[in-house]
């Protein structure tokens, strides 16, 4: 998590669509308040960048968040799991924010 930052702004400057995805997390930070703050440093520096960009999660604190930052409307894609956060998404949406649901499938998808 700590190099996402130079990744985001080496793959913008090379014009890539960028989406960050928050999951089940357990790698270079273990605590779950710098999870998020970490997260949402990207999510700043995403917006900075004046392009649009996605963002992966079913967090609601990330969600939250981010939805307080009306400048992100228009930018910002919300993307959720089909059959995760199946109550959130609509109320997004109803609030004016883009959300993508995402469905799974293969040998390897979740039923």
């Amino acid at each position: 998590m700590y190099r996402t930052p130079k990744d985001i702004r080496d793959l913008a400057l090379g014009g890539v669509g960028i989406r960050l995805v928050k999951g089940a997390y357990s790698g270079d930070i273990g605590d779950p308040g710098e999870v998020h703050g970490a997260i949402l440093e990207d999510v700043d520096l995403l917006h900075s960048l004046g392009r649009p960009f996605s963002v992966g999660t079913h967090d609601p604190v990330i969600i939250g968040k981010m939805t307080k930052d009306r400048s992100m409307k228009g930018r910002l894609e919300i993307g959720m799991l089909k059959g995760l956060g199946d109550e959130t998404k609509p109320r997004l949406v109803g609030r004016g924010w883009a959300v993508a649901e995402y469905v799974p499938f293969g040998s390897g998808s979740y039923s």
